[in-house]
């Protein structure tokens, strides 16, 4: 019985992922209709965290298959044609110039965890704006 309850649990969790990822699209992010959201992008956008930001699309951007975009720290602004690679990771606060983007497996942030002077990890957060100029490319695991 308790696997089946735990089967249950996921099944209803991922139904609520789903749905808040569907509705992000419609009623979060901010673009004309020519900025493309792959199906398979995760979108980490939660206004109800105070800190939160948006994600801001202008004409032309793309976001590829798998990548990751979070605001929770910052927004996300896509200047024109902008195009975010597959499986991508962007962390607000991160501002991409006109005709920029990274390639697949890109890591861009925009927060950074604060390490005491011993050299341990905190659960405290470093958060500064990230600017990508216009016309710039960043390759592949970067």
């Amino acid at each position: 019985m308790g696997s089946l309850l735990s089967t249950l649990r996921d099944i209803w969790r991922y139904i609520k992922q789903l749905s808040r990822q569907f509705l992000n699209r419609f009623s979060v992010v901010r673009g004309p209709s020519k900025a493309f959201i792959d199906l398979s992008v995760r979108l980490d956008i939660d206004k109800r965290r105070p800190e939160s930001g948006d994600l801001i699309m202008a004409s032309g951007t793309h976001i590829e298959a798998r990548a990751v975009i979070n605001t929770w720290h910052g927004t996300v602004k896509l200047n024109e044609n902008v195009g975010i690679g597959i499986g991508s990771i962007i962390i607000g606060p991160v501002i991409f110039g006109k005709n920029s983007g990274v390639a697949q497996h890109c890591l861009v942030t925009g927060e950074n965890r604060i390490v005491t002077a011993e050299g341990r990890s905190t659960s405290d957060y470093d958060v500064r704006p990230v600017t990508i100029g216009e016309n710039v490319w960043i390759g592949a695991n970067a």
